[in-house]
């Protein structure tokens, strides 16, 4: 299964500055290709970034999952909201590979490093439009101001929208 996963890309490869979540088929696109065109927008208002919930009970939502028939259970608590997220991109590679960047400001970036410390090996959910976009798993601290979303390309299009307004 193409599980997507997250991890800091600074340390992977010295040039490539952001925290990325990436299904493994496209793991080196803003590495490997240029940036050809993109388009950018601000976050949907509904757009956060929560744990995949360990346990069902209080403080838990079950929401659709992209991508399957079935839905995730999501904590109610935020980690990252629209709040602290200033743009959402759509990258156009030269290569004809896409990939949607969430860049967060100061205060998005320092509780995604806080997380991501303190819950190693957890599933973190891109959560709009009350679906579930992406659930990777956290490999490692998140240390950087941006955070790249991919998927099936025939979904990119699609998934940027529902992440931006």
């Amino acid at each position: 299964m193409n599980e997507p996963s997250v991890y800091d890309a600074h340390r992977a490869r010295a040039s490539t500055r952001a925290a990325v979540v990436l299904w493994p088929a496209v793991l080196g696109l803003v590495a490997a290709c240029g940036v050809e065109t993109y388009r950018e927008r601000l976050p949907a208002r509904d757009l956060a970034l929560r744990w995949v919930a360990t346990s069902g009970g209080e403080g838990v939502d079950t929401l659709p999952h992209r991508g399957s028939a079935g839905t995730l259970a999501v904590e109610r608590a935020v980690v990252v909201d629209a709040d602290h997220i200033r743009h959402v991109r759509l990258l156009d590679g030269a290569d004809g590979q896409r990939v949607i960047v969430l860049e967060t400001d100061d205060v998005g970036q320092a509780r995604l490093r806080a997380a991501s410390e303190t819950h190693p090996g957890r599933r973190l959910a891109v959560v709009a439009g009350g679906r579930v976009v992406s659930a990777p798993t956290v490999r490692g601290p998140l240390t950087e101001r941006e955070v790249h979303v991919s998927g099936p390309p025939d979904e990119i299009e699609e998934t940027f929208g529902r992440l931006s307004r």
